[in-house]
């Protein structure tokens, strides 16, 4: 579990491991965490992407392809390729080979941010977001709550319309308090 300030905490067979800044994860602030199918934890929190690894912790950049920003939404994909979206940098896909491509809205998306993001294992290549706008109030883009969707693996982006087209209810709201 993911703490705001904390790190984050593993809970197995009756033990609490956690996971700070004396284990190595250098932001206490962990938004999202993934255990992938190789049993690696990704961990999103404030300040980026960091990764543990059989004996330590790898934190990801810019020089990787990755936001040095707050990372939101993560899963995993078929082809076991990563996905994570970001507070203002997009959506990131790091394939199994270690390569990565951010997605913005120059790739199509509405908005810088996509939160939250969904990888159904049944649609090879095919990835769902519900973007928001960036800065303090995120909200939807032009005040519609929208999922967009790829299904060539992040090369296209369309925006699904209301639920009889497969996207969200007409009259849908979305508040934070």
């Amino acid at each position: 579990m993911g703490t705001d300030d904390r790190g984050a905490f593993r809970y197995a067979n009756g033990v609490l491991t956690p996971f700070g800044s004396g284990e190595g994860l250098a932001d206490p602030h962990v938004n999202a965490i993934l255990a992938d199918r190789e049993g690696i934890f990704w961990f999103g929190t404030d300040t980026g992407l960091v990764k543990r690894g059989p004996s330590a912790f790898v934190t990801f950049d810019a020089a990787d392809g990755f936001p040095e920003g707050p990372i939101f939404g993560m899963a995993e994909d078929k082809d076991h390729a990563l996905w994570f979206t970001t507070a203002d940098e997009g959506v990131v896909r790091r394939t199994a080979q270690g390569q990565t491509r951010r997605f913005t809205t120059a790739d199509g998306l509405p908005a810088a941010c996509g939160v939250p993001l969904v990888v159904p294992l049944h649609e090879p290549d095919t990835v769902y977001v519900f973007p928001l706008g960036g800065g303090a109030g995120r909200y939807p883009p032009d005040g519609k709550a929208r999922v967009w969707r790829s299904r060539d693996a992040g090369e296209t982006w369309e925006e699904l319309g209301n639920l009889s087209e497969g996207g969200l209810p007409e009259a849908f709201y979305v508040g934070v308090m």
